[in-house]
């Protein structure tokens, strides 16, 4: 898992493996992603962004969202 912002964007990425008999997609997996995306928004409006990427032995998850400008104000 990691953690960063970049602008004003927080970013998020979360790796999880998966064994190779769990590797084809279940319905309940584009379920949970709607679930997740449908948090975002109700939390973080509009701007939140939720994507999945599945490679050879890894599930990537990566969320970002809004989190305020990062300029400095003067």
């Amino acid at each position: 898992m990691s953690v960063k912002r970049v602008d004003d964007r927080l970013q998020i990425i979360v790796m999880n493996p998966i064994q190779r008999c769990s590797q084809q997609r279940h319905k309940g997996n584009k379920m949970a992603l709607q679930n997740i995306r449908q948090r975002l928004y109700a939390h973080f409006g509009p701007t939140a962004e939720a994507t999945v990427e599945v490679k050879e032995n890894c599930y990537i998850m990566f969320i970002s969202y809004f989190v305020g400008d990062s300029r400095v104000k003067q």
